[in-house]
């Protein structure tokens, strides 16, 4: 019976720690994930920004 005992309490441990190392991935995924796309938001920001800089300098121009 303490044969099985260690054997079940091992098996259990190892399913605990796939379940640990799984979440750990899909955590630093997902981290991952939002972060390229707060950079994606910030770059179109940016670019759309430059647009709206170059209208004025533009129709600065166009004016003088």
């Amino acid at each position: 019976m303490s044969g099985q005992l260690w054997v079940s309490l091992i098996s259990l441990g190892g399913v605990v720690l796939g379940g640990m190392l799984s979440y750990l991935v899909q955590h630093r995924t997902q981290s991952s994930a939002e972060r390229a796309e707060q950079q994606r938001q910030l770059s179109a920001l940016s670019e759309a920004r430059r647009a709206e800089r170059l209208a004025l300098l533009e129709r600065f121009i166009w004016i003088i």
